[in-house]
């Protein structure tokens, strides 16, 4: 498996668990990939 694939597969299963934590991992990403850069 892919990167890629692992998070697709991560995703899928929180969409389908809990979406309101894929809102709070989303704005996790976004604030880690800006501040790495």
């Amino acid at each position: 498996m892919t990167k890629e694939e692992i998070v697709k597969l991560f995703i899928n299963t929180i969409v389908k668990i809990e979406p309101e934590k894929l809102d709070e991992y989303i704005e996790k990403v976004k604030r880690n990939s800006h501040s790495s850069k």
